[in-house]
């Protein structure tokens, strides 16, 4: 009877054994996949920040050029 009672301790264990290995299968795969977000999540901002960088310089430089190109009435000789 006491090996009885001791094989479905050992069966029981296993069995939160088996369970605890699953739940931190299940940590360790939502944390990466957590940290796999955030790094997605980081690269779109970057990516969006330096469209938009690129935007503004472009911007400022063809605001530039027609500055430039349209002269400037308050210089002498300055085309119209």
């Amino acid at each position: 009877m006491r090996t009885a009672a001791n094989a479905r301790e050992g069966r029981m264990a296993s069995a939160f054994e088996r369970v605890a290995d699953c739940v931190r299968l299940l940590a360790w795969a939502a944390m990466a996949g957590g940290y796999g977000l955030m790094l997605w999540a980081l690269s779109e901002s970057a990516y969006a920040d330096g469209r938009t960088a690129a935007r503004r310089v472009t911007a400022a430089a063809a605001a530039q050029a027609a500055h430039e190109t349209a002269g400037h009435p308050e210089r002498p000789g300055a085309r119209p």
